[in-house]
């Protein structure tokens, strides 16, 4: 479902990966670990988990359209078990839950709600894609204890009726 929903998706141009207003080194960081990595579907799972530069926080600092372009190599790579550090369903459930929808942002965006970030973030997806979401994070909430209140949260909050 993950292969088949995304695949309007376009790999942003070098330079448009990162969100600029974060730190000008892990923007660099990121820009040079992600060179040449221009299909999604050729990316390994242990440079996703170590990106950018052992970090495994690329998620955090990719532009909206990075993050919906490379969001389908996470997924598939986490249902394989195949990351440590990197955790796509903190990036799908953060600020999408009760106890974090109405916190406000730190630094420059202090009026920025959290729900308000992450929904503008994920307003791209198309409908297949957050539908592919949604199977992602059902699979996740049957597996992952620790994460299980938070993703049936955001699934109930965001996710189940975006995909409609």
């Amino acid at each position: 479902q993950i292969l088949s929903a995304f695949t309007s998706a376009l790999r942003p141009p070098a330079g448009a990966l990162h969100v600029s207003e974060q730190s000008e080194e892990a923007s660099t960081l990121l820009e040079a670990d992600f060179d040449g990595k221009d299909d999604w579907r050729l990316v390994d799972s242990v440079f996703l988990d170590q990106a950018p530069d052992g970090f495994g926080t690329a998620l955090g600092f990719f532009s909206d359209d990075a993050f919906r372009y490379f969001l389908p190599a996470y997924l598939i790579a986490d249902l394989g078990g195949l990351l440590a550090q990197s955790d796509p369903v903190f990036h799908l459930t953060h600020g999408l839950t009760d106890a974090t929808r109405d916190q406000h942002l730190v630094g420059r965006h202090r009026e920025v709600t959290w729900w308000d970030y992450r929904t503008a973030r994920l307003a791209s997806l198309t409908p297949d894609e957050a539908a592919a979401v949604v199977s992602y994070l059902t699979r996740r909430v049957a597996i992952d204890e620790l994460a299980r209140e938070d993703i049936n949260q955001a699934l109930r909050n965001y996710w189940l009726t975006r995909r409609r």
